[in-house]
């Protein structure tokens, strides 16, 4: 869909072959199992501390190689949703999406060189200098890739965001009374949201590894923010939609209560003459209906069944924890 492809549409989200990817992940996940297995077998492996840590970062990239294709096709049917609702050409289209889409290969370099930077330093930081094993130089090496990627995937959401406010702006005729064209939106945003606490239960499982975890005050100066972080995520999405919508509801609300308030006025006025009114008050009657329906219009393209979906799953990474130690009572 996109007129200009950046490096992260060809190298992770629309890649011509996915096997580099994937091999890539494989070894990220194996190669500490093996390692560890080779040096102290897989009990004692499984029994050390940090080993599931380790896990992590390839874990979170590949649920990124995962996801990553699914949501650039969610946008695209976003983008597709909203184009009958333009009044371009699709020469025109198609600027418009080159011009908000175009993203500099270098620009998308020094993302990447950031996001290593910053993995870089807090693995340093956390060992007090340069590796001395190889499980702390994997640890390093597989910290530098996700920070990266992370940044990317970062830098990516928000091109896309500028992609959909200038589709948005563009967009002069919206029927409030109809919002379903928008639909595609709310979706998107539920799903980005979803995407996001997977990557919050995945990382937990892993980290949680002492049921006395909950009784830590800065697991829950942790888990609390993240927890809102879905939930800001899918209103902020759509906001562009939101705004719009509300728009179009003022306006044709004034509109009518304006008409409602003419043709009421002129009834008034035939009463007191006495003269016929015909069909004037089915009318008034026709409008209020149409004046109450637009007061009860909604304006943010979601609905109650994604609204209730959103607030159960905010509990899964806490459920997902408690279920782990649950069972690591249970089974030893």
């Amino acid at each position: 869909m996109m007129a200009s492809a950046s490096l992260f549409d060809r190298w992770i989200a629309r890649p011509r072959w996915r096997w580099p990817g994937w091999a890539i992940c494989t070894v990220l996940l194996c190669l500490p199992v093996v390692l560890a297995v080779a040096e102290v077998g897989l009990a004692a492996a499984v029994r050390q501390p940090g080993f599931r840590g380790l896990l992590i970062a390839p874990l979170v990239i590949t649920y990124i190689f995962l996801v990553s294709p699914l949501l650039t096709r969610t946008a695209d049917q976003v983008i597709l949703g909203l184009r009958p609702l333009l009044d371009l050409d699709e020469p025109s289209f198609l600027a418009l999406v080159e011009a908000n889409s175009r993203v500099g290969p270098g620009r998308e370099r020094r993302v990447i060189a950031g996001g290593a930077l910053l993995g870089a330093l807090q693995v340093l930081v956390s060992i007090g200098g340069w590796p001395d094993s190889w499980q702390e130089a994997y640890w390093l090496l597989t910290t530098v890739a996700l920070y990266s990627l992370l940044g990317w995937v970062i830098y990516e959401s928000f091109v896309g965001t500028r992609l959909i406010a200038a589709i948005h702006r563009k967009i002069n005729r919206v029927d409030p009374l109809d919002p379903h064209p928008f639909d595609a939106v709310g979706r998107q945003s539920l799903l980005v949201s979803l995407v996001f606490i997977g990557g919050i239960s995945l990382s937990l499982l892993l980290i949680a590894d002492q049921p006395e975890t909950f009784s830590r005050p800065e697991f829950w100066l942790v888990y609390l923010p993240l927890a809102m972080i879905p939930v800001a995520i899918f209103f902020l999405n759509m906001r562009p939609t939101h705004r719009l919508l509300r728009r179009a509801k003022r306006d044709e609300l004034q509109q009518v209560t304006r008409q409602v308030n003419a043709s009421s006025r002129h009834l008034g006025g035939l009463l007191e003459q006495g003269q016929p009114t015909g069909n004037l008050a089915a009318e008034i009657g026709a409008l209020m209906a149409s004046e109450r329906r637009l007061e009860s219009a909604r304006t943010w393209p979601y609905n109650t069944t994604m609204l209730r979906t959103l607030a159960l799953s905010v509990f899964v990474p806490l459920a997902t924890i408690v279920a782990r130690n649950v069972a690591e009572r249970i089974f030893g």
